[in-house]
């Protein structure tokens, strides 16, 4: 990974919503936490990552969304991260990245939470708990078609392997297409080894 900048909790919270947002099964969801806790979009759409309360504000979003700092859901046993950084891809990364420890991922990459791996079960037409595997086809149709993914966001102990945090399909349509995952954008948060192993990495 080359590093670009340093970046902050914050700056990952919005990212991540904003890219959950965008994605066809966490949207609705998403929204409803929102119309629940009466904010509204343009905490996300036209984001002021300076306004400390702004970033409270998506704090809890995402707590309430997905258990963010509530010790629930995908962040339960979620590690302290003590550093956020903004990268860059390089050739031999997409390797050295991981799934976190789910069944779906897990089947999908033949128990090597391989995205690469994953790629060759989507190759071979098999769906897995019958998910179909076309939007990872249409994620490599958009990637040909000059699209351009939001950054993933990952967590690492040791700058050498990474666990995906947020970003599993679109990982998956890198796996598929892996020439377009150098050059793309990461957050990386770095945690101890102990606290990435506790939780799903």
């Amino acid at each position: 990974m080359k590093y670009i900048r340093e970046a902050s909790e914050y700056e990952m919270i919005y990212e991540f919503l904003k890219a959950e947002l965008q994605s066809e099964r966490f949207r609705d969801d998403i929204l409803r936490v929102m119309t629940e806790l009466n904010l509204g979009l343009q905490l996300i759409e036209n984001a002021d990552l300076n306004n400390p309360v702004e970033n409270e504000k998506r704090k809890l979003i995402l707590g309430k969304f997905r258990g963010y700092g509530q010790n629930e859901h995908l962040f339960e046993n979620y590690p302290d991260v003590g550093r956020w950084i903004y990268a860059e891809a390089e050739e031999g990364d997409l390797a050295n990245i991981y799934y976190i420890n789910y069944s779906y991922w897990n089947e999908l990459s033949k128990n090597t939470r391989s995205p690469l791996v994953a790629a060759e079960t989507i190759r071979e037409g098999i769906e897995i708990y019958g998910v179909p595997n076309d939007n990872s086809i249409k994620g490599v149709k958009y990637l040909e078609n000059s699209g351009d993914f939001p950054p993933v966001i990952l967590l690492t102990a040791d700058y050498k392997s990474y666990i995906i945090l947020e970003g599993h399909s679109r990982m998956t349509v890198y796996g598929l297409a892996p020439s377009y995952f150098p050059g793309s954008k990461c957050y990386i948060g770095i945690c101890s080894k102990d606290d990435l192993a506790r939780w799903k990495g």
